[in-house]
């Protein structure tokens, strides 16, 4: 029995996502003025093998996004061995951003290469890295505002995509749901992937914790002296610098 203060308000399922419109009215003139974005690849899943995780993470939902669109973030947080910043070369990356669909988007574009870093001899026997041949890999990240962020390798072997949803479900908290879609004859078992992923996660915990109560700190003082709307377009300009 529904209370008098509850209302209906559109839903639409979408690549085995439930996407909710809260503000009401009818669903197609919501899709319509709203797109849902969707990640290709999850449509060819008769030839892809797609594997979802979900885990709720007491962090702001800003912090992680910020943490995956960092290009510096893996070799930084994850214990890369004998990582040197100073003795890597600039990699030149192509920027894009649109407005379409409504809805702002930057992608970055940027030539792969087979190592960045140097490892020890006795870690390479052990390394499962293939060589692919030429053309070498393209690498895309593209962050679909307000919560989207897509990773896609592409190769003549083994193209690969991840894509993460980042939805705030309070102050401090949001809740991380990721898809993993790669064109391979192998099927991985789906706990194997949630091992490794909550695994890459915790790496980041203390980073995480560490630097929330000061951004979130930063944004409430920003937003206590300019308001919304210049904080935001404040951020905005940040980023394009």
């Amino acid at each position: 029995e529904m209370d008098v203060h509850d209302r209906m308000v559109p839903v639409c399922e979408h690549q085995g996502l439930a996407w909710i419109f809260p503000r009401g009215g009818d669903a197609s003139a919501a899709l319509q003025n709203h797109p849902i974005p969707s990640v290709p690849e999850m449509d060819e899943h008769e030839k892809c093998h797609i594997t979802t995780t979900v885990r709720d993470c007491p962090i702001d939902w800003s912090i992680i996004i910020d943490n995956l669109l960092d290009p510096d973030n893996g070799s930084f947080s994850h214990g890369t061995v004998r990582f040197d910043p100073d003795a890597i070369d600039d990699i030149s990356s192509k920027m894009m951003e649109s407005f379409d669909d409504s809805r702002w988007k930057i992608t970055a574009t940027v030539e792969g290469y087979e190592r960045l870093i140097t490892l020890p001899k006795d870690h390479l026997k052990r390394s499962m890295a293939r060589k692919y041949p030429a053309p070498y890999k393209t690498c895309i990240a593209e962050f679909s505002a307000p919560c989207m962020v897509t990773f896609r390798r592409i190769d003549s072997v083994q193209p690969i995509t991840t894509a993460f949803w980042v939805c705030p479900v309070g102050l401090g908290r949001c809740r991380l749901l990721s898809a993993s879609v790669a064109k391979s004859s192998m099927s991985v078992p789906r706990w194997t992937l949630h091992l490794f992923f909550n695994k890459f996660l915790d790496r980041q915990s203390l980073l995480f914790a560490a630097q929330q109560q000061y951004i979130l700190s930063e944004e409430r003082k920003a937003l206590q002296k300019y308001g919304a709307e210049e904080s935001q377009l404040r951020l905005k300009t940040c980023i394009r610098k």
